[in-house]
């Protein structure tokens, strides 16, 4: 078992599964007062705000901040913070702007919608760096402490304001405190080191700008298209099936998110790290892959059965009386969302092994399926029930696809990995 796993592999992804834990369970605790203090109108407004932040919050520094952990250079790592630091400022403004222009939110004036996406967007910019370099210096304590503020505070400042019947404003200012809380903490380490991130020079910035040149040419596009692909499918509930619908769908994707978030976003962030290591030493990172494959198949499969046979009446319990449609939705999502499990844990192998042009193709392949979704649900009048069908099965024989490319990556010798 030892060429499975090891202590210090285990231990990183134990410390940061354990704060995720923590914080989700606050989250489901909260989540059967949300269901009762908003309605599903007003979750659906505010699932349209979250979505123009889950589209482009992790592509919003260029995804040079992903460089920030593999960089060998440690005067590069502060000229990738300031690089990334005004990409994320700048895409913040014309991003905001923008949002409203192409699309309009009922329930909230333009000037609110501008603002919140500005205060949203640049914290979730600030927070991509500061995880970055967390993980750089294996902070994991310190990354799962603060997670698990953010998700205290963001859940109090839900209820309270709900109680006061503050509607889906109420839900936007509980998500804009949960971003800005913790992000000193998070600094932590990083204060000390701000006078080299300031005087970096600009030759120094266009310099690892252009080293890191793949992250913005390819990374960016997969990783927004891989976004778009999950935020899209907000967008078309919304426009065919109406708010009350994406109420519903919202809370089906938050259960659904769970495994990814408690378990495999955090697996993902040790495995890029560890197989990071391994390919500059061994010149492949299949041992990294292997081990983490194992874990999260152990942990996926009993998971996607209990989501399909027990969903319906779980939400209906805990929900209230008509939230057993959003189990409904579960039960369709949850063998496409277990095989996403193990495939986003895994997708870093693809900045590993320069692969991101190949990130790029698969992740438009969601695009194309769910704009195909979309067009058929419209031109045949499908119900909600048939147009997650079909974003199901394409997206489940995508992931696969994209798992067979991941293996493959894996065990190549890094001078033939390289494009």
């Amino acid at each position: 078992m030892k060429l499975i796993f090891n202590n210090t592999f285990l231990r990183a992804i134990s410390t940061l599964i354990s704060g995720s834990i923590i914080a989700q369970i606050i989250s489901l605790v909260v989540a059967p007062i949300m269901t009762r203090l908003y309605t599903t109108e007003e979750i659906g407004v505010y699932t349209l705000v979250l979505t123009g932040i889950t589209m482009f919050g992790s592509v919003i520094c260029g995804r040079y901040d992903m460089a920030i952990v593999s960089e060998r250079n440690e005067d590069n790592v502060f000229s990738l913070i300031k690089l990334s630091f005004f990409i994320s400022l700048v895409a913040s403004i014309l991003i905001s702007l923008g949002y409203v222009i192409f699309y309009k939110i009922e329930g909230i004036s333009p000037l609110t919608t501008v603002i919140t996406m500005f205060i949203l967007l640049l914290s979730t910019g600030i927070r991509n760096i500061l995880v970055s370099y967390n993980n750089r210096k294996r902070e994991y304590s310190l990354m799962t402490s603060v997670y698990v503020i953010r998700t205290l505070f963001k859940d109090i400042t839900l209820v309270l304001l709900g109680l006061i019947k503050a509607g889906a404003i109420g839900l936007i200012l509980s998500q804009i405190i949960g971003e800005i809380l913790g992000l000193n903490r998070q600094a932590k380490s990083l204060k000390h080191q701000f006078k080299k991130i300031i005087t970096t020079s600009k030759d120094r910035v266009i310099y690892v700008s252009k080293l890191h040149y793949k992250q913005p040419l390819y990374s960016v596009p997969a990783l927004f298209a891989n976004n778009f692909s999950y935020a899209s499918i907000n967008l078309f509930v919304e426009n065919l099936f109406g708010l009350a619908t994406l109420g519903h769908y919202y809370m089906t994707y938050k259960i659904l998110g769970l495994p990814l978030s408690v378990i495999s976003g955090n697996i993902s962030k040790v495995f890029f790290q560890e197989a990071s290591r391994e390919y500059d030493k061994s010149d492949h990172y299949s041992k990294t892959f292997l081990k983490t494959t194992f874990i999260l198949l152990i942990i996926a499969i009993p998971m996607a059965f209990f989501m399909f046979f027990l969903a319906p009446s779980i939400f209906k319990f805990i929900f209230g009386l008509g939230w057993e449609r959003s189990g409904d939705y579960v039960k369709i999502l949850a063998p496409m969302f277990a095989i996403r499990f193990i495939v986003t844990a895994l997708s870093p192998g693809m900045m590993i092994s320069k692969k991101q042009n190949l990130e790029l193709v698969i992740n438009f392949l969601f695009i194309i399926m769910s704009v195909i979704a979309f067009i058929s649900s419209k031109m045949l009048s499908l119900d909600i029930v048939q147009f997650l069908t079909i974003i199901s099965i394409s997206y489940s024989f995508i992931y696969a696809f994209a798992f067979l490319i991941l293996i493959r990556n894996a065990f190549k010798k890094k001078g033939y990995a390289k494009s």
